[in-house]
């Protein structure tokens, strides 16, 4: 399905290709399978956790998995 897509518009940011949506797919089963390095992850909405894959980062609440 993404090679119908050239490009992605988010919701906030630039444009991207749309092969980021691989990096976004494999950071969350990096994160779902406890491969990827997690580390702590402050906003607005609170703490977290983030792990990072090519591109993409994921910030998450582990207690939410």
């Amino acid at each position: 399905m993404i090679s119908q897509f050239n490009t992605i518009f988010p919701g906030h940011g630039d444009p991207l290709p749309a092969d980021f949506i691989n990096d976004q797919i494999a950071c969350v089963k990096g994160i779902l399978n406890n491969t990827l390095e997690r580390k702590p992850y402050k906003s607005f909405a609170g703490n977290a956790m983030v792990a990072v894959f090519g591109r993409a980062s994921v910030a998450f609440n582990p207690a939410n998995l």
